[in-house]
C-alpha cells in the first residue's frame, strides 16, 4: 500500500492543469489506499464491514467505504483513458 501512495502522489505531481478527471481518480483511489493502510496500521488488518448478498445465491466479498473508493478511481481512469484514446483517434483522423 505505501508503494502504491507514493507512486500516487508521484503522478499527481506530474498531473497538467488540464487532467481534471485524472486528478479527481487518483484522488479517490489514494483516499481508499490511505483508509486501508490507517486500518492496517491501527488493527493490523483491514475490516470490511460490507457484504452484498442477493436472492441468497450471490454473495459478494466483505468490503468497506476505502475499497469503493478505490473502484470508483479505477473505473474513472479508465473513463478518461477511452476519453483520452477517442480523443487522440478523431486529431489523427482515424
Amino acid at each position: 500500500p505505501i508503494f502504491a501512495l507514493v507512486l500516487i502522489i508521484l503522478i499527481f505531481i506530474k498531473l497538467q492543469d488540464d487532467q481534471m478527471l485524472t486528478s479527481v481518480a487518483l484522488t479517490t483511489i489514494f483516499s481508499g489506499a490511505m483508509g486501508n493502510l490507517l486500518d492496517r496500521i491501527k488493527y493490523s488488518y483491514v475490516i470490511d464491514f460490507l457484504q452484498i448478498h442477493w436472492k441468497e445465491k450471490i454473495i459478494l466479498p466483505a468490503f468497506n467505504i476505502a475499497d469503493i473508493s478505490i473502484l470508483v478511481g479505477v473505473i474513472l481512469m479508465f473513463l478518461n483513458t477511452l476519453k483520452q484514446n477517442g480523443r487522440g483517434r478523431r486529431e489523427k483522423g482515424i
